[in-house]
């Protein structure tokens, strides 16, 4: 069996920070995407037709996503608490 590599504090927080990135990436995504499909412009491409079709799935995912990342914002609060370079 082959050693864990440890992290140091930073390490494990640019890896919640990216995770954090992408969740607010797709939510952002979703977000945009219904602003544009609700508001006044006519969704032009397939892929915002195709959306019209799912907007309670995409509601429910953006909701998870926004759970998601605060809970990585709580694990980074906690990590920076925990540290002795406070």
């Amino acid at each position: 069996m082959g050693k864990a590599k440890k992290y140091t504090l930073q390490e494990l927080k640019d890896k919640e920070l990216y995770a954090l990135r992408i969740y607010k990436k797709e939510t952002w995504n979703i977000h945009f995407a219904w602003t544009v499909i609700d508001g006044d412009i006519e969704p032009r491409s397939e892929y915002l037709k195709s959306l019209i079709k799912r907007k309670d799935e995409h509601i429910k995912i953006r909701e998870e996503y926004s759970q998601k990342a605060q809970k990585i914002r709580e694990k980074i609060n906690t990590m920076e608490q925990r540290s002795p370079n406070r």
